[in-house]
């Protein structure tokens, strides 16, 4: 799957804006937690106190609160593995089933179908991607040429198994089930695109000073064109601690969309992440047409001040440590990643409403 691909990546932090510290305490943990958190010890619930320190209590909701972003993903990786197994299981079963209808072994189904067809690396095959790799080859093309070829036979192998396994799916009756960790977050009073009844729908986090969040930003744009009224899509802040103009941006925003100009002026802010002192925003303000007076003072007095931080809090407990990061019906999605990331999740949660 595409999503496990790009795991690595994530992993190494290549793809978002990251904090290094889990940043300050959360207060509405009940609107985004893991949803099986209560159930991670055994007869354990929320409420259980899990340490007592000089009689104040630590119960297990707190222990969760404060690990939420490491359980997250573990929740993340034990459905990777079951999803991985649980495709390994059905392709053995409809290879079995295929090799069964033809009245063949399972071997002899694979040479016939996978060795048979796949495609031979040719010599220029060969010497492209020697050259595109030659920093990391460790030696010349003579030395190399069998290695290469090879690595080019073994991935043409696997891309043809992996779509005559996809012919095989496609005229088979299979079900999925298996049901991916979902975290609940909820919409709090974050700007909204589209109907709030949309089947989809993606609770963002993002900053405006972060570059990765922009490359999201223009993700989500496709995002909202490919599937329109299937998709609505809740902008919530969480401006990153070394990112010393994302709050008032943040804020600023907000300002904007009392005017109703929230989105303009989200686009506004993107492309012009290295100016974003108070000027600036207020330049963009009156660029867009809004009231100055209005919004300087919405500005000044520090309006949406506390809501940025309350968005800042339900991203921390929700596992979020970076941006851009984004819950697509409750399944995490985190960096600024394509649209044939979002992609998977969306289109398989449209095919799991349908039924």
């Amino acid at each position: 799957m595409f999503a496990r691909a790009l795991a690595l990546t994530i992993a190494l932090g290549l793809i978002g804006c990251n904090e290094t510290t889990n940043g300050a305490a959360v207060t509405d943990a009940a609107a985004a937690t893991p949803a099986d958190a209560g159930a991670r010890g055994a007869a354990q619930t929320a409420t259980t106190v899990v340490a007592t320190v000089h009689g104040e209590n630590i119960t297990l909701a707190d222990v969760d609160l404060s690990a939420a972003s490491g359980l997250v993903k573990v929740d993340q990786q034990r459905f990777d593995v079951r999803s991985t197994a649980l495709d390994s299981l059905i392709s053995e079963r409809l290879y079995d089933a295929e090799a069964k209808s033809r009245g063949v072994t399972a071997e002899e189904l694979l040479a016939a179908e996978v060795e048979a067809k796949f495609t031979p690396a040719t010599d220029a095959e060969i010497e492209a991607f020697y050259n595109t790799n030659k920093a990391r080859m460790r030696g010349d093309l003579s030395t190399m040429r069998d290695q290469v070829k090879g690595f080019l036979e073994n991935k043409s192998k696997q891309d043809r198994s992996l779509a005559f396994v996809n012919e095989l799916k496609a005229k088979a009756n299979i079900k999925v089930t298996l049901d991916p960790p979902r975290i609940i977050v909820a919409a709090g009073d974050g700007p909204r695109y589209g109907n709030a009844d949309a089947p989809i729908e993606i609770i963002e986090f993002s900053d405006f000073q972060c570059p990765y969040c922009t490359r999201g930003a223009a993700t989500i744009d496709e995002v909202k064109e490919k599937y329109g009224d299937s998709v609505t899509v809740v902008f919530r802040h969480f401006p990153l601690s070394f990112h010393d103009r994302a709050p008032q941006a943040a804020a600023a925003s907000m300002c904007a969309n009392d005017q109703g100009k929230f989105w303009e002026y989200h686009d506004v802010l993107f492309a012009n992440q290295r100016a974003l002192q108070d000027a600036d925003l207020t330049s963009y303000a009156t660029e867009l047409g809004l009231d100055a007076d209005k919004f300087t003072a919405c500005v000044t007095e520090g309006k949406y001040t506390a809501m940025v931080e309350a968005d800042t809090a339900a991203g921390s407990a929700a596992g979020v440590t970076g941006t851009p990061g984004f819950f697509i019906n409750g399944r995490f999605l985190g960096g600024a990643q394509p649209i044939e990331a979002f992609s998977e999740i969306i289109d398989a949660e449209l095919a799991r409403q349908q039924g």
